[in-house]
């Protein structure tokens, strides 16, 4: 069968953009670009972190604004859009918890504007044509219109809870905000099998803004997902080492 029947979803994993690992992204990038029978591009949540409107403050030794927050993720959104600017690329931007604080604080401090300042508005995701998932318990978008689903968090807390609880009728569950590569099966009644996987992470774990997490299993990298004329799904785990390299479609990428 040739690659003109494959087609593959690039999956990108949290990145917190303000304290994201520069050098992974670019190397995202950079593989993301090699991959001939990509079709769908596909923001897995926490692109940002929007640390001015937490619920939960902010350390005056990492104080910003929301302003220049929104600046920052819409300069990397403006990366994506000038290396991915072809219309064959279909590009989804699901909504996380930390994207959602926005709307969290207009709720709480402003709910008089409530619906007026909106996420996606200021990241111009209409403009720039990219469908946007709201955050919620029910969040789901189908991968490539398949029996595969992504959404920000787990259902449950891992790999393992996820595979449990999204039902026979799923082929498979990917998420994000646990920041690894965990993965897991479940077997039904029926003989069918549901996989689920994280998708790994490509903020900067050194950064200040990870301070809270002083033994951390995160993994750095991300998940490719191909499908063949059936819809049938084969997972590819980019794994970015402690040097910046990866190997993806059997090739090594340095970063």
């Amino acid at each position: 069968m040739g690659s003109s029947k494959i087609q593959t979803a690039l999956l990108i994993p949290d990145v917190h953009i303000d304290s994201e690992d520069e050098r992974a992204l670019k190397l995202l990038i950079k593989i993301a670009k090699q991959i001939k029978t990509l079709k769908e591009i596909i923001v897995m949540g926490d692109f940002g972190t929007l640390n001015s409107v937490s619920r939960w403050g902010q350390r005056p030794d990492k104080y910003t604004i929301l302003s220049n927050e929104i600046k920052h993720i819409n300069a990397w959104l403006d990366v994506f859009d000038k290396e991915f600017s072809s219309n064959k690329y279909k590009k989804k931007f699901i909504e996380g918890n930390h994207c959602y604080r926005a709307e969290r604080y207009i709720i709480s401090k402003a709910p008089e504007l409530f619906g007026m300042i909106r996420i996606q508005d200021l990241l111009r995701l209409k403009q720039r044509k990219w469908e946007f998932v709201p955050y919620g318990p029910n969040q789901r978008t189908f991968v490539l219109n398949s029996k595969c689903i992504a959404r920000h968090e787990p259902i449950g807390r891992s790999a393992s809870t996820t595979a449990r609880s999204a039902g026979p009728n799923v082929r498979a569950v990917f998420y994000a905000h646990n920041h690894n590569l965990d993965q897991a099966v479940q077997g039904h009644l029926d003989g069918s099998v549901t996989e689920s996987y994280c998708t790994g992470f490509l903020g900067d774990e050194k950064h200040l803004e990870f301070s809270y997490a002083k033994i951390k299993n995160w993994q750095k990298g991300f998940r490719l997902v191909h499908f063949n004329e059936k819809k049938e799904h084969f997972v590819e785990t980019i794994k970015i080492s402690k040097n910046y390299e990866a190997i993806a479609q059997g090739r090594l990428f340095k970063g």
